[in-house]
């Protein structure tokens, strides 16, 4: 079962990737989604891993919904942790115009 969520979730990169206009090479999105895999590969519980294809199915199913947002899909493929609180909002004292406009 776990290798039939895999091959399915795995088809189904290049489509996420065109319908949330991701700038990711499809090898490394890829590699993402297989260090996931093998991040829980350790598990021997039956329960435990039935659950964990469950939430797999769920969140490929939330995916291809689109019902996550663009930056949910670029920490789970990218590992991307974003500043956040005031840190994000921070400008020294002569910040450019390109520093301003990053700190969206």
């Amino acid at each position: 079962m776990t290798v039939v969520l895999f091959l399915f979730g795995y088809r189904e990169i290049p489509r996420v990737l065109a319908l949330y206009d991701l700038d990711l090479q499809l090898p490394h999105a890829r590699a993402a989604i297989r260090g996931h895999f093998r991040k829980n590969g350790n598990v021997k519980d039956e329960r435990v891993v039935n659950m964990l294809v469950e939430k797999g199915y769920m969140e490929l199913e939330e995916t291809l919904l689109q019902w996550k947002q663009r930056s949910h899909l670029m920490r789970i493929l990218e590992g991307y942790i974003a500043p956040s609180g005031a840190s994000r909002k921070f400008l020294g004292q002569n910040p450019t115009i390109e520093e301003q406009f990053n700190r969206a």
